[in-house]
């Protein structure tokens, strides 16, 4: 995974603009997820449902198209780390 970050405003608030090339706008603080996934119907769903039953709740999140459109990358900005079960379900 290829990420960019910078600095934005008088704050200097740290930012993903990047990962692998597509453009994202994230807060890069705390807990994050970087997925890449088949992007068809229920396909986030499943891994925000699989998230929720380990009481990992989504702060923040954005998602990306590939341009085939068959693939998306998301970045989920968590509430805690992920449990190692739930990591292996969803991929990551």
């Amino acid at each position: 995974v290829n990420v960019a970050g910078t600095l934005s405003g008088p704050q200097e608030v740290e930012k993903v603009v990047q990962i692998n090339g597509r453009s994202f706008d994230l807060r890069a603080e705390g807990v994050n997820l970087i997925l890449h996934y088949s992007d068809q119907p229920g396909a986030l769903g499943k891994i925000g449902t699989l998230l929720g039953g380990a009481d990992v709740n989504i702060l923040a999140a954005q998602m990306s198209q590939d341009t085939s459109g068959k693939g998306a990358t998301v970045m989920l900005r968590l509430d805690r780390d992920v449990p190692a079960d739930v990591r292996a379900a969803i991929g990551a």
